[in-house]
């Protein structure tokens, strides 16, 4: 369970009037609202912003769910990653309560059975407390291009999100279908 936060049932969009939001914020692995700062900033002059917990489950499907629970009937969901994963999930189970879908650096293509052993490896390391070592070695090349002034933060979110979470979201991750057809069918604005 993760340092400084109230466990819950589900997802919890944190920000004021969550349930209200114009835009819902989904981070990727291992992030929090932090890896939202500067957007949340300077979104936040035009709507209320939320950013969704992914903590919780480990499923892309209940991941998309927890936030269409607690999200307004209307919304852009604005996806990192895995979020992205998760935001395409939300498009697909819930097109009319978008008003747009926002993906980045993301793949949403399924995982490849060398990605299923990498995750796998990670989840057995960070949950024998190598969580650091694993976000070090392996995960900071991949989170950020701006080495060094980042990597703490990314160190950060990581202890914040745990090594309990890490492994959901990794079998999220493991388990994902292949969102790729999905993306046509859309008739949402997306970017």
């Amino acid at each position: 369970h993760s340092r400084g936060r109230r466990p819950s049932a589900g997802c919890t969009l944190t920000g004021p009037r969550a349930s209200g939001a114009a835009a819902i914020l989904i981070p990727g692995a291992l992030c929090d609202d932090r890896v939202f700062a500067h957007q949340r900033q300077r979104l936040g002059a035009h709507g209320t912003i939320a950013v969704a917990d992914l903590t919780r489950r480990d499923t892309i499907t209940a991941m998309a769910s927890d936030i269409l629970a607690d999200a307004p009937p209307k919304f852009t969901a604005v996806g990192l990653s895995m979020g992205a994963v998760v935001a395409v999930e939300i498009a697909r189970c819930a097109p009319d309560r978008l008003k747009g879908l926002v993906l980045m650096d993301t793949n949403l293509a399924p995982a490849r059975p060398d990605q299923i052993i990498q995750r796998r490896e990670w989840s057995a390391q960070a949950l024998n407390g190598h969580l650091t070592d694993v976000v070090r070695t392996h995960l900071l090349q991949l989170m950020t291009s701006a080495r060094g002034p980042l990597d703490q933060i990314v160190l950060d979110m990581a202890h914040s999100v745990g090594a309990a979470a890490f492994v959901r979201q990794n079998e999220a991750l493991i388990s994902r279908e292949d969102m790729r057809p999905i993306l046509p069918l859309l008739n949402i604005p997306t970017l």
